[in-house]
């Protein structure tokens, strides 16, 4: 079960970061950028890779944010 503080810090994070999730992976220069931020915000973090950050953002996507996701961004 992934930590409820990672989750929270790529909520975070997502929201800072003002892109929609699927922008976010699909594009290499922003998942570098956004697994960076990640790793700044959430200790937890720092031994994991961007794969499996953005793996679980789109996980987190998928859930939606009213089931403990992430809230919609319009773009």
């Amino acid at each position: 079960m992934p930590d409820p503080r990672f989750d929270e810090a790529l909520r975070t994070c997502y929201v800072r970061f003002d892109l929609p999730a699927d922008e976010i992976v699909r594009r290499p220069t922003f998942a570098e950028r956004f697994c960076q931020v990640v790793r700044a915000e959430c200790p937890s973090a720092t031994e994991m890779g961007d794969e499996e950050i953005t793996s679980r953002l789109i996980q987190l996507r998928k859930r939606g944010q009213g089931h403990g996701g992430l809230p919609r961004i319009r773009k």
